[in-house]
């Protein structure tokens, strides 16, 4: 039926259908952008690809304003190490991470981040007799570099940065051309942290070698990681870390 037709049926003038027409056009494109823009934990659509599995976790990871992430991080190969802790999410690049546990043998290490505070980031460690405090400049994207981080290989890196007594690395851009994954494969369904997810299993690039393999359990209701085995050849010797992440919102 042509647009006179219709209009000649429904007994309407043209410029009222043409004005509903562009209405409805309208809020449908902006509920697409809405949809495409959306922030925080959302279900992983049913059907996809592990590649999209992937793109899913790490769009959410780094849309995420609120929450607060518990976790628990053991490495054992090349570094023995321990820790639990926790990251708090309030705002845009605002995040406070404290950190408590052993590595190596190194007892009693505490370690805190905090980029609340706009234009500084400060850390602090602690360790045996040593104790240090900075204060470091402006991060631009340090929200998104422990959103990569969480993705594709995990917090035990930067934690064991900040153990030396460093800043985070690609604090101000950078991590996703640092550490960019490959080979992203089906890993089948699982059960973690209490809650039902999806494994997927990705090989590592880093700094444009080949840098080892990652497997991770991706929750079917928020789209977030849940746990991570991530294997990484330390001068011939493997390393394996276990992180297992609790989410509250």
């Amino acid at each position: 039926m042509t647009l006179a037709a219709l209009v000649k049926d429904l007994g309407v003038s043209v410029d009222v259908v043409v004005a509903n027409t562009s209405r409805v056009m309208f809020l449908g494109l902006a509920c697409a952008v809405a949809t495409a823009c959306a922030s925080g934990p959302r279900p992983m659509p049913n059907g996809v690809s592990p590649q999209q599995r992937f793109e899913q976790m790490e769009d959410v990871l780094l849309s995420l304003k609120k929450g607060q992430l518990a976790l628990q991080l053991e490495s054992t190969g090349a570094h023995t190490a321990k820790f639990s802790g926790s990251l708090q999410y309030t705002g845009s690049n605002q995040l406070y991470l404290t950190v408590d546990g052993a590595f190596d043998k190194d007892n009693g290490i505490h370690v805190e981040l905090d980029s609340r505070s706009a234009g500084t980031v400060n850390r602090s460690l602690s360790k045996a007799s040593t104790a240090s405090n900075h204060q470091d400049p402006p991060a631009e994207a340090i929200g998104e570099t422990f959103a990569v981080s969480l993705a594709r290989f995990g917090l035990m890196h930067t934690v064991a940065t900040l153990i030396n007594d460093e800043p985070v690395e690609h604090a101000n851009g950078g991590m996703r051309e640092a550490v960019k994954i490959l080979d992203v494969t089906e890993g089948g369904v699982d059960t973690a942290q209490g809650q039902p997810c999806h494994r997927i299993g990705t090989g590592l690039l880093v700094n444009g070698s080949t840098g080892g393999t990652s497997s991770v359990c991706i929750s079917d209701a928020t789209s977030l990681p849940l746990q991570r085995v991530t294997t990484v050849s330390m001068g011939g010797t493997d390393m394996t870390v276990t992180e297992r992440y609790t989410w509250t919102f």
